[in-house]
């Protein structure tokens, strides 16, 4: 979407724009097992019966926290065997608070503020959820992906870019506690679904997000640059490599 607006007010002609994702570092979700998400629950007292539905934000009103604890509310009245867990922190917090109490859903819902090891906490989550409104790439989307966790998301640019709606993450509309709900309860009862957006979602991250492979196109990019330049034959010229650079 960034290419098309470079193009579209003449900024960059499209011939010049080399479109290279974000990454995720896999490495930093390769020690996440059972034992890691079993030590996570029984940290924040989760019973092995219950479902946990989670997300990771700032908590502001661009994030679409409150949609989600409405969402939430409707699922929870014919499950009651769901949590829902707010990690992160910001000013929007007291009124969160405030809404689970009007909700009537207070003792289900657990705000656990930041939390410094992201792959673990992302291992807490039975389903990942954030309908936020704007997203400048939708980071942590992916990381949840990378963590094995089932997606919900709002279908906007760019997370319609990112993944694929029904096979990586299943995307809802904005403003809408009752779509959220609908696709928590879609997930919790489909068990191919759920297999299907785990297995989908770690191959969406490997093959598309993959850090290594990121760097592997700026590295490429960056040497067809030299070449085009007529540097990169020249004696003495540096190749770029990962770490350090090579003379050719």
């Amino acid at each position: 979407k960034v290419g098309e607006e470079l193009i579209k007010t003449g900024i960059a002609e499209k011939n010049k724009i080399h479109r290279i994702y974000n990454g995720i570092n896999l490495d930093d979700f390769s020690k996440l097992n059972e034992s890691s998400r079993t030590n996570s629950r029984e940290k924040f007292n989760i019973r092995n019966d219950e479902t946990v539905i989670g997300t990771l934000s700032r908590l502001v009103p661009d994030k679409g926290l409150k949609d989600l604890i409405k969402g939430f509310a409707l699922t929870h009245e014919s499950n009651s065997k769901t949590k829902l867990i707010i990690a992160g922190g910001g000013p929007l917090k007291d009124e969160l608070v405030t809404l689970t109490e009007k909700l009537k859903i207070k003792d289900s819902v657990i705000f656990i503020g930041w939390q410094n090891d992201v792959p673990q906490t992302l291992s807490l989550f039975d389903i990942f959820c954030l309908p936020t409104l704007r997203e400048g790439f939708g980071y942590v989307f992916l990381e949840a992906q990378a963590a094995g966790v089932p997606v919900i998301a709002t279908g906007i640019s760019p997370l319609t870019e990112t993944m694929q709606d029904g096979e990586s993450a299943i995307l809802v509309s904005t403003h809408s506690p009752e779509e959220i709900s609908t696709a928590i309860q879609k997930i919790l009862d489909d068990e191919s679904l759920r297999i299907r957006l785990r297995e989908n979602g770690l191959k969406n991250v490997r093959e598309r997000f993959n850090q290594k492979n990121q760097l592997d196109e700026i590295v490429k990019l960056y040497n067809s640059l030299l070449i085009r330049a007529g540097f990169a034959l020249a004696p003495g010229v540096c190749r770029v490599s990962y770490m350090h650079s090579e003379e050719i």
